[in-house]
């Protein structure tokens, strides 16, 4: 067999473990451990709530932190890379960067992430980029069956005009054999 995209889920995380455990919710996204439910692809505020024009006029960075998980009870993943695949144009900014701690299992006991009180506090260590293809992409590494990695999200607030609908999509990708 082999990992398929539906044993691939990303999730909420949530400050209480171990992981797999709890709900988890788009503001209190914020590190920790793998929550059991996932953002509703493609709804509005599924990872922030709207970016008011103070904060972006004065440049607000917020931080959100989600959980990457193979569910898949027998297969490894292969070379997981992470990227920004697209966001608005004219909008905020967005970069993204891996959680210190790794590959993780799933149901770890222990924080399978940095957790920060609120999304203002920037997670320590942690090295934000924006790639923008799987080539220029986050190296993962292997993600085992029942693992997975937490990927940090830092928007920051343009200045820009106010815009309806703006986005960010996130990809990740990996093989389903050793390279």
């Amino acid at each position: 067999m082999a990992v398929v995209q539906g044993d691939i889920t990303h999730r909420y995380t949530e400050p209480n473990g171990p992981g797999d455990t709890n709900a988890g919710a788009a503001a209190t996204s914020l590190g920790g451990f793998a929550a059991t439910n996932e953002p509703t692809s493609g709804a509005s505020q599924n990872a922030y709530g709207h970016l008011v024009l103070a904060d972006n006029s004065g440049g607000a960075v917020h931080y959100r932190a989600f959980f990457v998980a193979n569910t898949d009870g027998a297969d490894t993943w292969y070379a997981v890379k992470v990227w920004i695949a697209s966001q608005s144009s004219n909008g905020a900014d967005h970069a993204i960067a891996l959680d210190g701690v790794g590959v993780v299992d799933l149901d770890s006991a222990s924080a399978q992430g940095e957790t920060e009180a609120d999304e203002d506090t920037a997670p320590t260590g942690e090295t934000f980029t924006s790639p923008t293809s799987k080539d220029t992409g986050i190296n993962v590494g292997d993600v085992g069956p029942g693992q997975g990695f937490t990927v940090w999200v830092r928007r920051t607030g343009t200045g820009s005009p106010a815009l309806s609908g703006a986005f960010v999509a996130i990809r990740w990708e990996g093989q389903d054999a050793a390279p």
